[in-house]
This record gives structure tokens, C-alpha cells and sequence, in this order.
């Protein structure tokens, strides 16, 4: 809390560089969570704004204090680690390896364009703030540097083998969305809380987008109609205009740009960091989704053990130990400066004992949601795997880059955990 507290804060009052300027952001909402990947335990959850439980002890709540908290417009009750569901942003990207090399066209020995530009149809792709091409690289410098180009390409061509299978009255394989599924994104973490209290994720594809504009027709042709008078900003209201009349004629058609933006944690695509978190530790347990757990056992009125709650396997993702431990070197911080996120840790007594992945997810209207997932302490094996011990995941909202505010927050929780509070 105290990590995340202060993340909130620096995002706050110190510039960053945004856009080619120094600005302050809001950085209003945020959360932090700390699982146990080899059970699934949640071991820590943090969110902001927050408020002091205590106010729940005796003889219950006051009714005043709880109508206080109802009415915050932060949402002090909302729990952004379980409840929330934002755009990943590039933490995605080890779904999206996942998914591409399950194609036969894409493998990890392969080189592939990470160019500053990609274009799907008429819609040009950039890769984030327009950074330059750097040619052909592997799956890991690629995640390592996190080009988004390189991404784009596999998701678009993903796209069109499948058009060209359903125009054979197949149907279509959607390799990004399974694997997506498989990694829990839309649906229940199932953690020990009640159902409507945790998010489910989201993914676009093309049974979802169909479903949802034979709901909402009416509605985005109303909205087309009348141009949204109430925005004030004459762009957004143009935006959103234009948006509400392609959804209202073309809304059920699902795109290869939309494939395109789920490569890289963007469009549809929504996570819950606790979500994020047992994605992530999928890498290091053999592949387990595990059913999240807050309570450890159940003892009785006198403080003897009842029975001790074990952790469930809700499923398993279908990759290969070697993409595992792929991915996990790949996005080593002992690699330091060339994978993103890492400078934070550079100098750390740990720094070769932990990896991660940033994440800076676009959203309309906002600055942008701040991600890291990191893992540690790693060590390998005999065989050369690689395991850890903890998936800690933070994610800021409206606090610009992963490297800048959610990386060094969780780099704070890193230096409590491997017991390194100087450098």
C-alpha cells in the first residue's frame, strides 16, 4: 500500500516525458498484487484510493461512514486488483507469443520484421510514440524491446487464413482467442470471493462482436443520429460520432485490425491484475491456471483447525515448457537496460533473480495505464527450467509508461520481499 501509495504520488507532482513534453498525469486509481504462483495463494492486494478497514470492527459500520465511502467519486470500496478491468498494454505479449508460435507459420528460431509502421488494409499501424523499425529480430528481443509491429503481423495474417477458411465453409481456428481463453482472459478468476466481485476479462472475436451489435443496433444508430451534443470537446465528439455510425451499419464485422490491437493488450482486450497475475504465473508452475485463494483454512470458535483450503487447477495452457522458459529469459532483468522495465532494478542485489514485462495501455479520453508483471526469485533447474517463487503485478491507471510509475512502485515491494532495502 505504501509503494502504491507513492507511486500514485510521483505520477502526481514529478513531469514526465508524455508526448514529447513534461507533464504531471492524474494517476487517480490503482492496485498491486502479490500471488504465490506455485499455489495460486494471493499473498498481498493493494489498491488506491483506499480507505481504513477499521471502520468494519465492533458492532459493525456506521451508517454515515458507509454512505460517505458509497458516495467517494474514487471508489474507495472498488477493488481495482480484483474488480477492475483494464487494457493490458504489452504484458499481453506473452499471450500473443503464445498464440503465434501455435501456428505453423511463426516459430521461435524464426526472424520477423519489427519495422516503425505496419498497415492492415488502409489503417496504419505504429509502434508506441512512433519509435523507428529495427528490422528483422527474434521473439525475444521483439518482447525484450517490446515492438509492437512485430506483433501486429502475426495477428493480422492470423486473420486473414481464417477469412479464408470460413469463405471454405470452415470454421475459423482464432489461435490469438484460445489462447487468450486458455490463459483465463474472459472469465472468473474464481477466487474465494463472491462471483460478482471479481472481473472477467475481455477479448474481442467474431461470435462476441456479432452478439454484441445485434444487442446495441438501435442504440449506436441513436447515437450516430445525434452526434452526441452533450461532449464538449469538438474532436471527441466527432470521434465518437463517426464511431456510433460505422457500429451502427458495420458493427457486427470483426477485423483484422481488431485482431491486430488484441496482439498488443489493446482494442477489447481487458484484465484484472489479479487476472494478470495468474497468467503470468502459468510461466513458472507447468502451465497451472490456478483458482486464486485469499483464505489459507478454516479454524472453529476455540482456534482449532478445521480443515486447511487447498488450491484448485481450473485448467492448463497449452504451451510447451520451452516457450516457458523462453519467455522467462528473455525478459530476464540480468539482461538490464535492453529489456524494458529493468532500469528501475539496475544496481539491486537482485536484479539477476527477477524478470518482468512492461505494459503502457492507450486509453481514449485518458493518459495511459501504467503495467509491470514481474516474477522472482527465479533459479533454474538441472534441465535448465526456469522457476519462481512470486508474480507481482502493479498497474496504475493514468500514469503514463509501465517502466515509469508501475515499475519502480513494484520495485520498492521487491526490495521488502528479497529483504534488499539499500543498494
Amino acid at each position: 500500500e505504501q509503494a502504491l501509495g507513492d507511486a500514485v504520488n510521483h505520477a502526481r507532482t514529478v513531469p514526465q516525458q508524455l508526448n514529447h513534453t513534461m507533464q504531471t498525469v492524474p494517476a487517480d486509481a490503482g492496485a498491486a498484487v502479490v500471488v504465490d504462483l506455485r499455489t495460486g495463494r494471493v499473498i498481498a492486494a493493494a489498491n488506491y484510493p483506499t480507505y481504513d478497514p477499521g471502520v468494519w470492527d465492533g458492532a459493525g459500520i456506521d451508517s454515515n461512514v458507509y454512505q460517505q465511502l458509497q458516495a467517494d467519486p474514487g471508489k474507495p470500496l472498488f477493488s481495482q486488483a480484483i474488480q477492475g478491468q483494464y487494457a493490458p498494454g504489452s504484458t499481453f505479449k506473452i499471450v500473443s507469443t503464445a498464440g503465434a508460435v501455435s501456428t505453423p507459420d511463426y516459430s521461435l528460431s524464426g526472424k520477423y520484421a519489427c519495422d516503425s509502421v505496419y498497415h492492415v488494409g488502409t489503417q496504419t499501424f505504429v509502434n508506441f510514440e512512433s519509435e523507428g523499425g529495427v528490422g528483422d529480430i527474434s521473439f525475444a528481443d521483439a518482447l525484450k524491446i517490446s515492438c509492437d509491429t512485430f506483433f501486429y503481423a502475426p495477428a493480422a495474417n492470423e486473420y486473414y487464413a481464417d477469412q479464408a477458411r470460413i469463405a471454405q465453409g470452415d470454421k475459423a481456428h482464432e489461435w490469438l482467442q484460445r489462447m487468450a481463453a486458455a490463459y483465463g482472459v474472459g472469465s472468473k478468476p474464481g477466487i474465494d470471493l463472491p462471483a460478482d466481485e471479481q472481473a472477467t476479462g475481455s477479448y474481442a472475436d467474431r461470435e462476441t462482436r456479432m452478439a454484441r451489435w445485434t444487442a446495441n443496433k438501435t442504440t449506436y444508430c441513436a447515437e450516430a443520429k445525434s452526434g452526441y451534443k452533450n461532449v464538449a470537446n469538438a474532436t471527441d465528439r466527432a470521434y465518437l460520432t463517426q464511431l456510433a455510425s460505422e457500429n451502427c451499419t458495420d458493427g457486427w464485422r470483426y477485423r483484422a485490425g481488431d485482431n491486430a490491437d488484441m496482439a498488443i493488450g489493446q482494442g477489447e482486450t481487458t484484465l484484472s491484475p489479479l487476472q494478470l497475475a495468474v497468467a503470468y504465473s502459468a510461466m513458472f508452475n507447468g502451465g497451472k491456471i490456478y483458482a486464486p485463494t485469499i483464505g489459507r483454512a478454516v479454524q472453529n470458535a476455540n482456534g482449532k483447525l478445521v480443515r486447511t483450503i487447498q488450491p484448485t487447477v481450473k485448467g492448463t495452457v497449452p504451451v510447451s515448457r520451452q516457450l516457458f522458459n523462453y519467455i522467462a529469459n528473455s525478459l530476464s532483468f540480468s539482461r538490464g537496460w535492453a529489456v524494458s522495465g529493468a532500469f528501475a532494478y539496475i544496481g539491486s542485489k537482485y536484479q539477476n533473480r527477477i524478470g518482468g514485462k512492461t505494459g503502457t495501455a492507450e486509453v481514449f479520453g485518458n493518459q495511459d495505464t501504467s503495467w509491470l508483471a514481474s516474477w522472482g526469485p527465479t533459479s533454474k533447474d538441472a534441465h535448465g527450467n526456469v522457476h519462481a517463487k512470486y508474480v507481482i503485478v502493479g498497474m496504475v491507471e493514468q500514469a503514463g509508461t509501465g517502466a515509469t510509475a508501475a515499475g519502480p512502485m513494484l520495485q520498492r515491494i521487491w526490495d521488502y520481499i528479497m529483504g534488499s532495502t539499500t543498494r
